[in-house]
């Protein structure tokens, strides 16, 4: 039997846990609310969530990236109504910036595309000082009458002041292309200034290539003399890798990660990871010649994917991955957290001998991933179907954001429940969750959002963000 003192003290544990779940500290307004860690902020646009709804007649709208810049405005970049790049400017309280594009958003191109002529959807934001940014996009080819155009994608950017408005002396009259016969996959703003795109390529000695635009929106053609070959993994079968990833690191120096065996159910995995220099050489002191094989028995079998990978201040790695086993109907999911040394060798030291997530039981396909600054490894997907998996090998009504914690467990200072995830079905509707950004000790979440009331549209998708303390 509990003593009066223990009953008095765990009732008030769940008075403190009720007051915060309805967002109201006991006597304070929602506005001076401030949530613990992992907690929905409230202040935020509507109930924490942003959402832009796109139209009805082609609703695919999505997220694709959020970032912050130094005046805590909210930046995001995606695509909107299947085919315009869009990128769109928050005040830090969540509400649109109407001084940004006279509406709050910026589409490019700003009238509604064919459906037959290409995809365009917005990469990432790089705000810049002033109050403007750099915007980047990919283009993409649908039409394959030509036959190399089945191969083409462009990547675009942009700059803009702080109204919006395009800087016509950055790149060919305001636009600086990144040509790829490939997909390009990604794009970074790099330690000098300029933006760097990584692209997967079809055939030839490696997967990826890498294109540089300096900071005057000009292709740099040292950079790109320097990086041929600098991402080729010779050891590795051509033409078998999946999408590759890039990381900045805080030195300056750029981190890529191939996977090699992709779409092989029988295993033979490995991960190349490469490392160069500012200028696009290899950084010798990786690995000897730049470059680094990993092999792990966790990524041996079943389809494997890099979802990101992340690199620290001593030089040292962390590496998400996604793991699909069997086939339809009974293939199951699952991702895996990897940390690397500076030498790209399994840290031993981190998380469970320098694993995480593999038995999580918590999330099984990850959409969205990032590192704090202590080393925690904030994880954004869904949980597994159980016994009955579905075509998707997932469960999409619970989306959920986990924190994992330094010993490669799910943190259970993260969410007032101490669940140690935070449910992403928020205001009224689900988010599937495709970036992650950690600042200011909060965590904005961006993605594609759908309505639950009984308004909701079938199949109808909206450009969303939310926001949660990081504690």
């Amino acid at each position: 039997m509990l003593s009066p003192k223990a009953a008095s003290r765990i009732g008030r544990t769940a008075l403190l846990t009720l007051c915060l779940a309805f967002a109201q500290s006991c006597g304070r307004s929602a506005e001076t609310y401030a949530p613990m860690p992992g907690g929905v902020d409230v202040s935020f646009a509507n109930q924490g969530l942003f959402t832009l709804g796109a139209d009805a007649v082609l609703p695919d709208a999505s997220a694709a990236f959020v970032t912050t810049d130094a005046a805590g405005n909210v930046w995001a970049a995606g695509s909107y109504n299947t085919g315009n790049a869009a990128f769109v400017r928050l005040h830090p309280d969540g509400t649109l910036d109407t001084t940004f594009g006279n509406s709050g958003y910026f589409m490019d191109p700003p009238e509604v595309p064919p459906i037959d002529s290409g995809g365009r959807a917005g990469m990432a934001v790089v705000p810049i000082a002033g109050g403007g940014a750099e915007l980047l996009e990919s283009s993409i080819f649908l039409k394959c009458f030509v036959p190399s155009q089945c191969s083409v994608s462009v990547g675009v950017a942009r700059r803009i002041d702080a109204s919006g408005t395009i800087d016509k002396s950055y790149g060919e009259t305001g636009t600086a292309y990144a040509r790829f016969f490939g997909r390009v996959e990604q794009g970074i703003a790099d330690s000098r200034g300029g933006i760097v795109f990584i692209a997967r390529l079809f055939g030839g000695p490696s997967t990826a290539a890498l294109f540089r635009i300096d900071d005057k929106g000009q292709v740099d053609a040292e950079f790109a003399a320097h990086e041929s070959g600098a991402l080729d993994c010779p050891d590795l079968p051509a033409g078998s890798g999946g999408i590759p990833r890039i990381a900045l690191q805080p030195d300056g120096k750029l981190l890529v990660a191939q996977i090699f065996g992709w779409g092989n159910e029988n295993g033979a995995h490995s991960v190349c990871l490469s490392r160069l220099n500012a200028d696009g050489t290899s950084d010798v002191t990786f690995g000897g010649t730049g470059r680094v094989r990993l092999d792990d028995p966790l990524i041996a079998l079943g389809t494997v994917n890099v979802l990101d990978v992340f690199g620290a201040g001593d030089g040292s790695a962390t590496l998400v991955l996604n793991k699909q086993v069997g086939e339809y109907p009974t293939f199951t999911y699952s991702f895996i957290v990897i940390a690397l040394t500076s030498q790209g060798a399994v840290d031993t030291t981190r998380f469970d001998r320098g694993h995480a997530g593999t038995s999580d039981g918590l999330i099984a396909r990850a959409g969205a991933a990032a590192v704090q600054a202590d080393g925690k490894v904030l994880v954004a997907g869904y949980p597994g179907i159980g016994t009955a998996p579905s075509w998707q090998g997932q469960d999409s009504a619970q989306p959920r954001l986990e924190r994992i914690g330094l010993d490669g467990r799910s943190d259970p200072t993260f969410d007032p429940g101490g669940q140690g995830y935070q449910s992403l079905a928020l205001s009224g509707h689900l988010l599937d969750a495709m970036h992650i950004h950690v600042a200011d000790r909060s965590i904005f979440v961006s993605g594609a959002a759908q309505r639950l009331d009984a308004a909701a549209v079938s199949g109808r998708k909206y450009f969303a963000i939310a926001k949660f303390s990081g504690g």
